[in-house]
């Protein structure tokens, strides 16, 4: 049996893989239950938007070498972005389309691509 220094734990002496990270961008700027003052809503837009746009790159990239399981960790990336609750309404809805419209894309290639190998 291995000893862990006084005052830890075994779990707490080394950080396991699957530990979560904190989200960055937008996701990471929502820290309060509240709607964001119309200035803090545009930046939080803009930023969220430009991250829907990025993962969206490496998701099709991803499809692109048939790396599955790197798209999906990307696509989840992608859908994170909603959950901020800084936004109004309207523009929360501007967000949720952009994303929907990128999962839309990717549904399309990948079942293109899975319907002409068979």
């Amino acid at each position: 049996m291995t000893s862990t220094p006084a005052g830890t734990t075994p779990s707490s002496a080394t950080p396991t893989p699957s530990a979560k990270v904190p989200a960055k961008g937008a996701v990471a700027a929502a820290k309060g239950s509240e709607v964001a003052s119309e200035e803090d809503q545009v930046k939080v837009l803009a930023e969220a938007k430009n991250n829907v746009k990025t993962q969206a790159f490496y998701m099709q990239r991803c499809l692109d070498l048939h790396n599955l399981m790197e798209a999906l960790k990307h696509a989840s990336n992608l859908i994170s972005e909603l959950r901020s609750s800084l936004l109004s309404p309207k523009n929360y809805y501007s967000l949720y389309i952009d994303v929907s419209d990128q999962l839309h894309i990717w549904n399309r290639i990948y079942w293109m691509d899975n319907t002409e190998k068979r």
